[in-house]
């Protein structure tokens, strides 16, 4: 009973070491039920050490008194046999001989042949009861043990199973995260260079849109007559409007790129931290659950030796 302490600590920390996963890692998977049904199993098993135990003890009672009861009767017997050893050894000359009044009466309570027979068959039979008892409780103990040493051992074996199950899954899913995570790096890099390439492109166009409009600014300051709507002017209010709508096509494209990059961000940050929660989930099971497993009992010590 004392060393099941050890496997019912191991199994309880374990489930509140568990308890710390982070997130979308906090589900009830196949470790967390095998935990729960080691759990179970010890506390059925510690109950079963109680019951046999109350059995050991009420066993032993019987076992000293079947005890105490032969040791009465053998020395009542062997009282006796002194007595009767002393009477068939009188003579007529023997110094110890002498008249005693009232020697022929019986006394009360006098047991009779039958009576003195049943009671010796009766203390050798509860002698006999208590050895086959006694025999077939150390043979349940030692069953007992064995089975539930060996129902630990297998439940203990099925944990660690799981638990490395569950271990190279999380490892692999991290494994997938971080090779996302170095996909969407090298997006928002790609965004960020097309985000720099527009603004080159709309600086360029500014500089060109500047460039139309104060070319018709000076030509609206000709005088009279020669202020005139020739091909330069309808050419350059032309190239005024193209420069405007180039403008406003590469700031939609722009506002696009920046969403883009919005979305990049976010979805690293979520990558990001559900990498943080495998890792965090992996130190729990891997280095703290299977480091304190590995101090379960054996199946000898399970056994009581």
């Amino acid at each position: 009973m004392d060393i099941l302490n050890v496997p019912a600590y191991i199994t309880e920390e374990c489930l509140n070491l568990r308890r710390n996963r982070m997130q979308s890692d906090t589900v009830y998977d196949e470790p967390q039920h095998e935990l729960f049904n080691e759990s179970a199993l010890i506390t059925n098993v510690k109950k079963l050490h109680q019951d046999m135990l109350r059995d050991i003890e009420s066993q032993m009672k019987m076992n000293i008194s079947a005890k105490n009861s032969m040791e009465r009767d053998w020395s009542n017997k062997y009282l006796s046999f002194k007595y009767e050893t002393r009477n068939s050894e009188l003579q007529t000359k023997s110094f110890n001989v002498r008249d005693s009044a009232g020697a022929t009466r019986l006394s009360e309570g006098q047991s009779d042949v039958q009576s003195w027979e049943q009671n010796t068959v009766n203390r050798l039979e509860q002698f006999k009861s208590a050895i086959e008892n006694s025999k077939a409780l150390r043979a349940k103990v030692d069953a007992a043990l064995m089975n539930s040493a060996r129902d630990l051992r297998t439940q203990d074996i099925a944990v660690n199973k799981a638990l490395s199950e569950r271990i190279a899954r999380t490892d692999q899913v991290r494994i997938q995260l971080e090779n996302q995570l170095k996909l969407t790096l090298s997006k928002i890099v790609e965004t960020e260079n097309i985000l720099e390439t527009l603004h080159e492109e709309m600086l360029k166009v500014s500089q060109r849109l500047q460039v139309a409009q104060t070319r018709l600014n000076v030509k609206s300051c000709r005088p009279d007559v020669e202020n005139c709507r020739e091909g330069s002017l309808i050419g350059l209010i032309e190239e005024v409007r193209d420069l405007n709508d180039s403008m406003s096509l590469l700031q939609w494209r722009s506002l696009e790129t920046e969403k883009v990059r919005a979305d990049l961000i976010h979805e690293r940050s979520k990558i990001e931290n559900e990498i943080i929660v495998k890792k965090n989930t992996l130190h729990i099971d891997n280095e703290r659950c299977l480091f304190l497993r590995s101090h379960f009992q054996s199946a000898e010590k399970l056994c009581g030796f």
